[in-house]
């Protein structure tokens, strides 16, 4: 009766196979947690984005100028990335509003525009255009937009904002 065993060769052959099948599924985790913080930033850019075009809509329709919208530029949190930054809030006041646990520190910043639709037709008075820009970084690092502005991601939402008071 003779035994049948592995070779040694075999056996090396097998563990290098397996270490590839492992290194294989370690990468895809990795980068589908990657994937999952980006896809969370974006999210994050988007609410941010739609709750300060919520913000303008309470404003009266003929206050909404550029000059009195750009308090709300820059950064949205403090140096820390928890705190978000609302302005005209007393800073004494000591009501601090946090982003949930759920999202990860970020640093993201807005730039808002305003601007009146050209002259051409009869209701271009009646409306402003209004576009909120929501950068961020990928790396969670204050933004770097003005050395290295490609590394930074950003969104733009817009809206019209009809002036009602205006007369035909």
């Amino acid at each position: 009766m003779t035994k049948k065993a592995f070779s040694l060769t075999e056996v090396m052959i097998a563990i290098t196979i397996a270490a590839f099948l492992f290194g294989a599924l370690v990468l895809m985790t990795s980068s589908s947690a990657a994937d999952t913080q980006k896809t969370a930033n974006r999210l994050l850019a988007m609410q941010l984005a739609l709750e300060t075009l919520n913000i303008i809509q309470s404003f009266p329709p003929d206050s909404i100028t550029t000059l009195v919208l750009n308090p709300y530029n820059g950064p949205i949190t403090d140096s820390s990335g928890e705190t978000i930054v609302q302005p005209g809030q007393a800073v004494t006041s000591g009501l601090e509003m946090k982003y949930a646990d759920s999202y990860q520190k970020g640093y993201f910043y807005r730039e808002i525009t305003v601007e009146d639709l050209p002259e051409g037709n009869d209701t271009a008075r009646f409306l402003k255009k209004v576009v909120v820009k929501i950068g961020w970084n990928e790396n969670n690092n204050i933004p770097s937009s003005i050395e290295n502005p490609h590394r930074d991601k950003s969104i733009e939402v817009a809206t019209f904002v009809l002036n009602e008071k205006q007369y035909y």
